[in-house]
């Protein structure tokens, strides 16, 4: 039905070639041009273009036939017949502005109307499926059209949002993230039809008159209170700096003697080493003598038992100083993440008691008993001393905003080789996906003891791949 010329060009203008002459025209500029239009005759055509930008739809008696690229397309005899339909679509970067005004605007969880407006950029990317499903069939689409189909879009997507947040954290406290979400759900939409989402910006976001200030009035009370909490952990730290460096100090004495200790046995036992070589040289001289009598020749094997025995003397002094040195450090810091709602299920509280119990472990620390305070303030002064990490998979942990936010903290923490992760679980399909390959540790409520063992035996060893 068509056949790509190679390295043919043309002029837009030329009476045989078909082509699309564009006009930039605002938000009436089209975005698909339709052959034949009304008057037009392929009989009288041998060829159409299709430019870079641009991306063509074939039909041949309502079946299609192919998309085309950019080239010079030569008609084939028997495509010259009425049914043969060529459709050029747009695929250049687009530019559209949006708005979803207040007075129509997305309920939230709390009953506040919002309004918000912005851009994005975007491009037609499988043109089949934008003809199809967004055109459907009509003759003419322009900017204008691609807007509204979008704001249409863009309020059946944030009403499913929206819903479950109060408008006091689509403001202020989760705006980030409720922005996010729209952000992902919108590029999802949007592949379904065709449709590459390029960027997208939230600009605005408009609010019953009043509110905002009532929000931020509250949020400024609250940072209040967070500097002063603030101030007081500062206080706290200085007086555990003072004591600390109160601590050292002592430690610096304490070490000073020890050091001043060893080189005097160092020395007792260089003096000891020394009176022993007098009395070895004269107890070889006698058995020199001895063996020249005797007619032996032994010199050799006497002197070197002398300097076995001196190097002897000498290298159990060295080693003697070396142990009382060392003092290895190994010890465990472990975290435990779940769900509040499976802490009586999973006996949290009776696997620390249980865990710390056991040699090497240090401490053992979850969010529920060991502060009051915010989850991830708490998580972000934790994670530094913790060694490893382990998470309770359940149904409740999967929903769960901040045992997901405490997983992959850690999982970065673990890709810089930082600390370890260890997921109990009961199922696998409740296990996130990143962490499928470091199943060791399943739980169990009948053998405790066993799943107690089983989860000690993985956190003291030294592989977690």
């Amino acid at each position: 039905m068509y056949k790509k010329l190679s390295d043919e060009k043309y002029r837009d203008l030329d009476p045989k070639i078909i082509s699309w002459e564009r006009k930039d025209v605002g938000n009436e500029t089209p975005l698909i041009f339709i052959f034949p239009q009304p008057g037009d005759n392929i009989k009288q055509k041998n060829y159409f273009a299709v430019k870079d930008y641009e991306k063509a739809l074939f039909y041949s008696k309502g079946k299609f036939l192919g998309v085309l690229g950019g080239g010079v397309f030569e008609i084939d005899k028997k495509a010259k017949i009425k049914g043969t339909e060529i459709i050029w679509i747009d695929t250049s970067i687009l530019e559209i502005t949006w708005g979803v005004p207040q007075s129509t605007g997305i309920p939230t969880k709390d009953g506040h109307i919002i309004g918000l407006h912005g851009d994005l950029k975007l491009r037609i990317n499988e043109v089949k499926t934008f003809y199809s499903d967004i055109v459907a069939g009509k003759k003419t689409w322009i900017i204008k059209d691609l807007r509204n189909w979008i704001i249409s879009l863009l309020q059946t997507s944030m009403r499913d949002i929206f819903k479950s947040y109060d408008a006091k954290n689509v403001i202020l406290e989760d705006r980030e993230r409720v922005i996010n979400l729209i952000i992902s759900k919108i590029t999802d939409e949007f592949l379904r039809y065709g449709l590459e989402l390029e960027t997208f910006n939230v600009l605005g976001i408009q609010v019953p008159e009043g509110i905002e200030e009532l929000y931020r009035t509250e949020r400024e009370k609250s940072l209040i209170t967070d500097e002063l909490e603030l101030l007081k952990k500062k206080q706290e730290l200085e007086a555990q700096k003072m004591e600390f460096e109160a601590t050292r100090k002592i430690f610096e004495h304490e070490q000073a003697a020890l050091d001043a200790k060893a080189k005097l046995e160092e020395k007792k036992y260089l003096v000891e080493a020394a009176k022993l070589e007098k009395e070895l040289d004269v107890d070889i001289l006698e058995k020199e003598y001895k063996a020249k009598v005797a007619g032996e020749v032994a010199k050799i094997k006497i002197k070197g038992e002398k300097e076995v025995k001196i190097a002897k003397i000498k290298a159990d002094a060295i080693s003697e100083k070396k142990e009382k040195k060392s003092n290895p450090n190994n010890r465990i810091n472990v975290f435990l993440s779940y769900s509040t709602k499976d802490s009586v299920y999973f006996k949290i509280p009776e696997i620390s008691e249980c865990l710390k119990k056991l040699p090497r472990i240090d401490e053992v620390l979850f969010w529920e008993r060991d502060s009051g305070e915010n989850i991830i303030k708490y998580m972000e002064k934790t994670l530094k001393t913790t060694n490893v990490f382990v998470l309770f998979c359940s149904e409740n942990a999967a929903k769960s905003h901040s045992v997901e936010d405490e997983w992959q903290a850690a999982f970065q923490l673990r890709k810089k080789g930082l600390l370890k992760i260890i997921p109990v679980y009961e199922n696998e399909d409740v296990v996130p996906v990143m962490l499928g390959h470091l199943l060791n540790v399943k739980y169990s409520i009948e053998n405790f003891d066993e799943f107690i063992e089983n989860l000690y035996n993985e956190i003291i060893r030294e592989n977690n791949i």
